[in-house]
């Protein structure tokens, strides 16, 4: 594909999130192991704990609302919102290219920086 705008000009702009999954696990002898799947406006988080190798804790899959958006600007800010149930978690940096190397030398990858971050309702700024 050839384009003739700039690779600033193709990221620049309000992004929003229609689709994807996430992962986490947290824990080291008991576990909790969680993974989200967005579609559109909604989510679903399957949730597995686990301790010792045993099944130790309540385990479900929970359904709600969410979205996502991320906004690169021409300057080099960057803000992200998520809406997850209502609460809102804030993220505001920096973005920027970074330069390719090796086998990645020809794709263009960013570097966010987080400057801080913000939930609410909760009072939580970092």
């Amino acid at each position: 594909m050839i384009s003739l705008r700039t690779r600033k000009n193709r990221l620049v702009g309000k992004w929003e999130v229609k689709t994807g999954s996430a992962y986490s696990k947290f824990g080291s002898w008991s576990t909790s192991e969680e993974t989200f799947i967005y579609t559109s406006s909604s989510y679903q988080k399957i949730t597995e704990i686990q301790g010792g190798g045993a099944q130790v804790g309540p385990s479900g899959i929970t359904n709600g609302s969410f979205s996502y958006t991320l906004e690169f600007k021409k300057d080099g800010d960057f803000n992200s919102t998520q809406i997850t149930d209502g609460y809102i978690s804030t993220l505001k940096g920096t973005w920027n290219f970074t330069a390719g190397v090796g086998k990645e030398k020809n794709n263009d990858k960013i570097v966010i920086n987080i400057d801080s971050w913000t939930n609410q309702p909760s009072v939580l700024t970092i």
